[in-house]
């Protein structure tokens, strides 16, 4: 198996645990117990690392850079990858209703 498939396989694990902690903190441990010395790590002391960001998305974290910057709360649209920033003071005082259309898309949009 190739180094491409084995890291796919394991970020697919990483992705099925991704929202339990217990289980995040687990393979934490694991991994800095197994791979790092003295159990600290920081990426940027690693010789030759350098964060690689798929190209396709350099856009889309820039301009939720720049959204953060200016105080604004992003919205990403995941299949379009398009980006609407709102006011953090505007978007917490809107009215919410469960049965409202927008108020159900904000809630999926918040999940991602």
């Amino acid at each position: 198996m190739s180094t491409e498939q084995l890291l796919n396989e394991c970020l697919v694990i990483l992705r099925s645990i991704k929202d339990d902690r217990k289980s995040l903190e687990k393979l934490l441990g694991f991994m800095k117990e197994e791979f790092v010395e003295n159990n600290e790590i920081n990426l940027f002391e690693i010789p030759d690392y350098k964060l690689q960001v798929p190209p396709k998305y350099r856009n889309l974290i820039s301009e939720v850079a720049g959204n953060m910057s200016a105080g604004l709360i992003s919205f990403v649209n995941t299949e379009t990858l398009e980006v609407d920033g709102m006011p953090k003071e505007i978007y917490s005082d809107l009215p919410l209703e469960e049965d409202d259309e927008e108020y159900e898309e904000r809630r999926r949009n918040d999940r991602h």
